[in-house]
């Protein structure tokens, strides 16, 4: 597992991946990815076992067969990290609100 960043290729594959299959011609998409990547990070925290590991590969690495729970922990800290080291290289401000809810029934 080599890539941790939002913009690694395997991360770019999957959104890219996923506004060709929601594309309809005549009708407009708008799709964040750093959006999409961040929750989908924010539900691998969140998550265990055959779950979690979809997720990583869909995220990080499609060849993972299994990952342990302290390698997952790395990988979302490199990930958030990363991104937390482009943010404050940059002289823009970036805002985003992604919050996950959940309620028990």
């Amino acid at each position: 597992m080599d890539g941790t960043s939002s913009s690694t290729p395997q991360t770019a594959d999957f959104c890219l991946s996923l506004m060709q299959q929601l594309y309809k011609p005549e009708q407009n998409l708008v799709i964040s990815p750093y959006s999409l990547v961040s929750a989908l990070i924010m539900l691998v925290v969140g998550s265990a076992g055959n779950s979690q590991l979809q997720l990583l590969k869909t995220l990080f690495d499609k060849q993972l067969s299994a990952i342990s729970s302290e390698a997952s922990k790395q990988l979302v800290t490199a990930f958030t990290s990363t991104n937390r080291q482009m943010l404050e290289k940059n002289d823009k401000t970036l805002a985003i609100g992604n919050f996950l809810y959940s309620s028990v029934e």
